[in-house]
């Protein structure tokens, strides 16, 4: 089962990187069209890629602030459960015991 969510998740990424590659060069193609003035559906297509590869840089900054923030937490968690209180024993306060 978690093979097949893994497999699911390469295939979601890999079309997700290739929208935004052929986004790309898309815009690059296309960027010395013969432009025909006011109602040009290159120039509107070249708008709406422009949007879509915003987004989605948007979206990819607030997925790694987000990962950055869950690093820093666990970071300081694990820096905290390093910092201990010693044990209250004998052993921990080394007294010596004579008996």
């Amino acid at each position: 089962m978690m093979n097949r969510k893994r497999v699911i998740a390469l295939v979601l990424c890999l079309g997700v990187a290739f929208v935004l590659a052929a986004s790309s060069v898309f815009i690059l193609h296309e960027a010395d069209h013969d432009c025909v003035g006011e109602g040009c559906e290159i120039c509107a297509n070249i708008a709406a890629t422009v949007r879509l590869l915003r987004g989605f840089a948007l979206m990819g900054a607030i997925i790694l602030s987000l990962f950055a923030a869950l690093l820093a937490i666990r970071k300081c968690r694990r820096a905290a459960a390093r910092q201990t209180c010693p044990t209250l024993t004998p052993v921990g306060w080394k007294v010596r015991l004579n008996n």
